[in-house]
């Protein structure tokens, strides 16, 4: 009885049976012929006998009717036919009558063997006698036929079986256990690698044989591994259209984005970050961040130490210098968890135009703040400066030679006012007066302008050409009495940069005016402590102030750049807060930044922007919006 799961035939038995039914069939096809072949043999054997048998009767019978001796005939038939078992008939005729006959008809199942002579007298030939006719039984040739089948059988059987017996045991051996070990592994690797694709009931498959049962392994493995292909390709696209998104949000990034693995060589970086090194051209994955990235040994050696520590920080500062110009990053460092990308995202964002807002508020609010302390304190100082140097003009013309209340009034106590002045410029009096007189209108003019810009009056503005007003700036400062007392303008190399297609700018001449000559005042100050300091040291320095404008987009773009000392970050930082100065007592207010930086932002609605670095020298940017038509 076939059960359901398990093969009805096997292929042993299915290959021994293809292999032996055809030997089978030849051979028994070769049985039978050789069987009719020796079945036609003993006919024709038996066939000689009855016509030689027929033919003896015959002479014998011939003798008999020419004797008409009918019942020796007789007698004759009967002793021939007892003699032999397989004559059934003998029948002796004349004229179509029997005379003689022996034995009877066969039945219809009974094969026989004719025999049939005519008979002849010797002496008249042309005259026929009568007719013998011979039935002889086939009977011993088909006992001899079938003990001949019935060995043959035997011996096929016999043979059939050692065949079907070698080939199953040859096919187990050499095919069938085979098919069984991969079948056993095919299992084995659809129950490991492919669980739900196996068959929860076996008895619910119905096969022919091992192959069949193969065959359908093979299937549900192939549909399977074909299905898990499929959903591995569908999952490698996705994560390739994450990747390209990863990376197309990462490029689009303003800030720098490195990944380092543990011992700091890079395995990722955005094009911000590769724009970012020396050699924008070549990759750098693989390569080590020190040499890659052009940070400090310093800021270099903190960011591979977080990495190897997995520290995270969010904001450092870091400081380069690029083009001579000072440049503030921040960086942050987010160590990654998964134990397959050990290392760190680095992100290194560029801060220094909000620095530089940061800054520029910062001193709006300390302006805004400040600006109204200013204008108190001015409006205090204002009234005693004003007595004070009233008094020194009064007291100037009480010692006038000119005014006759003068010599009045010596000569009542006994001198004159010529005693009274030489001794006064013997005392270098007189030169206090005039310093008092100096220093008190220099104060009122601080007053004075501390005044106009704490109020918000509006000045007529006017087209003034770039070239003329560096110019004159450059007169005035040359003029100043301070810078003639501090500084030789001659020693300086001053050069003035101006485009040719820059129209007339429209702005407040004077206040521009002002800011300029502040500027120069500072950077020519600066240059003359560099040349005294290189100086001591013997080292070659020569000092130079470049003056530049040109039109930008919608604005113009004044410089006034040297080659000083620069600043430090900290002055940098508090350059354009009111009152402060790097320079000693008595040598500066600390106002001259401030007010330009005034006049620049609140008055002309502009910007101003300070670029310098220690030995770097110092560039102050003044943009200004421009109303006027370009030039072609």
């Amino acid at each position: 009885m076939h059960l359901p799961g398990r093969p009805y035939l096997s292929i042993s038995n299915r290959i021994t049976l293809s292999i032996t039914l055809v030997p089978a069939a030849l051979m028994s096809i070769f049985g039978i012929l050789s069987v009719d072949e020796e079945r036609l043999a003993l006919q024709s054997i038996l066939h000689k006998q009855g016509n030689g048998m027929a033919q003896s009767i015959a002479s014998y019978s011939v003798e008999a009717i020419i004797s008409e001796d009918y019942p020796a005939l007789d007698k004759v038939l009967q002793t021939i036919g007892r003699e032999s078992d397989n004559i059934v008939l003998i029948e002796v005729s004349k004229n179509e009558r029997v005379i003689a006959r022996y034995g009877h008809m066969s039945p219809d199942n009974v094969l026989v063997s004719k025999a049939r002579v005519m008979l002849r007298n010797t002496a008249m030939p042309e005259y026929q006698l009568g007719e013998v006719k011979l039935l002889i039984s086939e009977r011993d040739n088909e006992a001899i036929i079938a003990a001949r089948v019935k060995s043959m059988v035997f011996n096929m059987f016999f043979a059939f079986t050692l065949l079907i017996l070698s080939l199953r045991y040859m096919l187990n051996e050499l095919v069938v256990k085979r098919i069984r070990n991969l079948k056993r592994l095919t299992e084995q690797v659809i129950a490991t690698e492919l669980p739900d694709e196996l068959s929860p009931d076996p008895s619910a498959d119905v096969f022919r044989d091992e192959i069949d049962v193969l065959q359908k392994r093979f299937s549900t493995m192939l549909e399977g591994l074909q299905s898990r292909d499929h959903a591995r390709i569908s999952m490698l696209t996705e994560i390739d259209a994450a990747r390209a998104l990863m990376e197309d949000v990462a490029n689009t990034m303003r800030s720098s984005l490195i990944v380092v693995a543990q011992d700091g060589t890079i395995s990722f970086c955005n094009r911000t970050a590769l724009a970012a090194t020396e050699n924008p051209t070549q990759p750098v994955v693989g390569q080590p961040l020190r040499a890659a990235f052009p940070y400090s040994d310093e800021d270099t050696d903190i960011i591979l130490n977080m990495v190897r520590h997995h520290q995270a920080v969010s904001r450092l500062p870091i400081r380069k210098l690029i083009d001579e110009q000072l440049h503030f990053f921040e960086v942050a460092v987010y160590p990654l968890s998964s134990a397959a990308s050990e290392g760190a995202v680095i992100r290194v964002d560029d801060v220094t135009e909000r620095t530089r807002m940061q800054e520029t508020m910062m001193q709006t609010d300390k302006m805004a703040s400040v600006g109204g302390l200013a204008a108190g304190v001015a409006h205090e100082i204002n009234n005693p400066l004003g007595v004070m140097v009233q008094a020194a003009q009064n007291i100037e013309r009480r010692l006038s030679e000119k005014l006759a209340a003068n010599h009045r009034v010596a000569e009542e106590c006994g001198t004159t006012i010529g005693t009274i002045r030489a001794y006064l410029e013997k005392r270098n009096i007189l030169e206090f007066l005039e310093d008092i007189k100096s220093d008190g209108a220099r104060a009122s003019k601080i007053v004075r302008n501390l005044l106009e810009f704490s109020h918000r009056n509006e000045s007529a503005r006017e087209p003034v050409l770039m070239e003329e007003l560096f110019l004159q700036s450059l007169e005035l400062a040359q003029k100043d009495y301070d810078l003639k007392k501090h500084t030789d303008f001659r020693q300086i190399r001053i050069s003035i940069e101006v485009d040719p297609a820059l129209p007339p700018v429209s702005m407040v001449r004077s206040q521009i005016e002002q800011v300029l000559l502040n500027l120069l005042k500072n950077s020519a100050q600066a240059l003359t402590d560099k040349i005294t300091s290189s100086a001591a040291s013997g080292s070659a320095f020569t000092p130079e102030i470049t003056l530049r404008a040109q039109l930008e987009a919608d604005h113009v773009r004044i410089e006034i750049q040297d080659n000083g000392p620069g600043f430090t970050a900290e002055t940098r930082r508090r350059a354009f807060e009111p009152f402060f100065t790097t320079k000693p007592p008595g040598s500066g207010t600390g106002l001259g930044l401030w007010i330009s930086y005034a006049i620049v932002i609140e008055k002309h609605g502009g910007e101003i922007i300070l670029d310098s670095a220690p030995d770097k020298g110092c560039k102050i940017i003044l943009n200004l919006p421009f109303e006027g038509e370009k030039g072609s």
